[in-house]
């Protein structure tokens, strides 16, 4: 077998699809993943229904050939000259020119959708419900893997969020993704005395990637949950079907953990301000109190015999004990009241539940490796036992003990009459082959339970045509 090396390989892929593709060629598809480099160069891909090919539009070439600005979703035809750079093995088009055609069948769709379910007012605002400002919990449809998860937990836990979350995985593009995504919408969705809130979330993406999220079925699911919900789909220069027909769309993934969360900081600080209001409240009255205390001692003092100054005053001490006591009393009682606010908002943090859940999915995953294990076990000894018994019966068994395998032409005999005379045959012993020519044949008992002897030194020709007679 010859050896190449990835250079030989791709040399000669090279070689043959620009030998195969000598002239410019015109090639029309719709543009994704448009993008311009710092220095003006252009790059997207151009797709049909099953198939991608890459573009690079230098900036010497669209200064000049350029007579549009391309965008994701026009349908084009590039010009241009089909090249392999050996150092990736990708093939690509130089273009020389693009020239519009018309608008994308993406984009075509996406609007007819949009105009159909607009008319329907499905993008009313008054038809929209919404979030609550304190959501004690909420159903996250999303895909369990993807940057954006973490994202959203990490922004909630910065920001002040209380609330329990329950993620309903679901893959987040391909047109596969669409019956999950509704499944998990109309299902969460209908559960109002469980989620304050339900978000429909993925991070950024292609147009491809984002499609199923203008899905006509998908955004009339989220238009359809009885619990408020919230599109984040993308960044915020993406926009999708179910942006209209969510009851609030915000541009990111981290958006959306603030929405959620903004009320609970909200309250936070409002705590701390009362709480501050309630200090200074209750200190100024103390200054007050003793002011007025000292007010009327120094009245006693100025027009009272000193019997009844030191009574007066005795009477006043107590008093002041007794004011300071309440005070403190109160103080102690607001500052009490304090804490269990502050008992009840920490008591709903989600590390708690997370702890947990850590927990007994530890647990489960101990029990699933000792179930693994046994399977694998239970499966090994039973592949050895029918190994062993396979290699009871295999051919060089056989051998052993004395058998021989015929064959002709390294094809194995079954049977007698597939032999004919003249034929030269194989036979194989367990300790060599022999070979030898057929000189006679005898066939066993026929229909009647009579011996056929065939057993004639004749040629071949008139053995067969014996044969047939015979049949």
């Amino acid at each position: 077998m010859k050896r190449f090396t990835v250079t030989e390989i791709t040399a000669a892929i090279k070689n043959l699809l620009e030998g195969t593709f000598r002239e410019t060629v015109t090639v029309s598809g719709e543009i994704t993943g448009y993008s311009v480099s710092p220095r003006g160069h252009i790059y997207f891909s151009l797709k049909d229904d099953k198939a991608k090919i890459r573009v690079a539009m230098f900036k010497s070439a669209s200064s000049s050939a350029r007579s549009y600005t391309p965008k994701n979703g026009d349908s084009v035809e590039v010009t241009g000259e089909l090249k392999l750079y050996e150092t990736d093995g990708a093939y690509q088009i130089i273009a020389r020119k693009i020239e519009y055609d018309s608008v994308g069948l993406f984009w075509q769709k996406f609007e007819e959708t949009k105009r159909r379910l607009e008319a329907e007012g499905l993008f009313d605002e008054s038809r929209k419900k919404p979030v609550p400002e304190l959501p004690e919990r909420i159903a996250l449809i999303t895909s369990p893997t993807g940057a954006a998860v973490t994202d959203f937990i990490t922004t909630a836990k910065k920001t002040g969020g209380r609330f329990v979350i329950d993620i309903w995985p679901v893959p987040v593009q391909g047109k596969e993704a669409a019956l999950p995504i509704i499944k998990a919408l109309n299902t969460a969705g209908s559960l109002t005395g469980i989620y304050d809130a339900v978000v429909l979330m993925r991070g950024g993406g292609s147009l491809e990637d984002l499609a199923v999220f203008s899905e006509e079925q998908v955004a009339r699911a989220v238009a359809a949950t009885a619990v408020p919900c919230i599109s984040a789909v993308g960044h915020e220069r993406d926009f999708s079907i179910c942006d209209f027909t969510a009851d609030l769309r915000v541009a990111t993934p981290t958006a959306a953990a603030v929405k959620l969360s903004e009320g609970y900081a909200v309250r936070e600080k409002e705590l701390a301000v009362y709480q501050d209001r309630i200090s200074a409240f209750m200190e100024n009255r103390l200054n007050r109190l003793n002011q007025r205390m000292d007010f009327l001692g120094r009245r006693l003092g100025a027009s009272s015999p000193a019997a009844k100054i030191a009574s007066l005053k005795n009477m006043l001490g107590t008093r002041e004990q007794k004011i300071a006591s309440k005070m403190r009393e109160k103080l102690f009682s607001a500052s009490r009241r304090l804490d269990i606010c502050g008992n009840i908002v920490r008591k709903h943090h989600p590390g708690i539940r997370i702890e947990k859940m850590k927990s007994r999915t530890d647990s489960a995953y101990r029990v699933l490796k000792t179930l693994a294990l046994d399977a694998l076990k239970e499966n090994k000894q039973k592949l050895e036992l029918l190994s062993a018994r396979l290699g009871g019966v295999s051919p060089e068994k056989a051998l052993e003990r004395g058998y021989a395998l015929v064959s002709i032409n390294n094809r194995l005999v079954r049977k007698a009459k597939d032999v004919h005379l003249e034929d030269e045959l194989e036979i194989r012993f367990n300790d060599g082959y022999i070979n030898t020519f057929v000189t006679g044949r005898k066939l066993s008992e026929d229909g009647n339970g009579k011996n056929s002897d065939n057993k004639r030194r004749v040629s071949k020709g008139q053995e067969r045509t014996g044969e047939t007679q015979d049949d």
